[in-house]
């Protein structure tokens, strides 16, 4: 616990010069879920694909976490399908960088950390913030 604590200081410093505080603690958390599976400021819900379907708006623009297995890959690497049970959940992974989408290969167990939008046709997707390899 005492490396979390020192590294996130050492990170907040590091980039504390060029950007808000808000910004800031976003990064920290994305790093350390990416790391740990777990973060420092913000408290995601952790919920299931099934809850997000179904829930009227209570998860809408909401941060979740979320674990699956990948059984869809888009081709140009903007989206995955997540897989758990008989449920499916698209996330969007658009605002990760390419090292966190390597190895994102069909089959793969992952927890994503991201906010749940609504797309073109009123069905919610997760737009990935950070996501850790199971």
């Amino acid at each position: 616990m005492f490396h979390k604590i020192l590294f996130s200081l050492l990170v907040s410093l590091q980039v504390s010069s060029c950007s808000s505080g808000v910004e800031v603690t976003n990064f920290i958390d994305r790093f350390f879920f990416s790391v740990f599976a777990d973060t420092l400021f913000e408290k995601p819900k952790i919920t299931g694909f099934r809850e997000i379907h179904l829930s009227d708006d209570v998860y809408i623009n909401g941060f979740v976490r979320v674990e699956g297995v990948v059984a869809e890959k888009g081709d140009f690497g903007t989206y995955i399908i997540l897989s758990h049970n008989d449920d499916r959940l698209i996330v969007a992974t658009t605002d990760l960088t390419v090292s966190d989408q390597v190895d994102l290969s069909l089959g793969v167990a992952v927890s994503v950390l991201g906010n749940v939008e609504v797309g073109k046709k009123g069905m919610p997707f997760l737009r990935a913030q950070s996501l850790k390899l199971n």
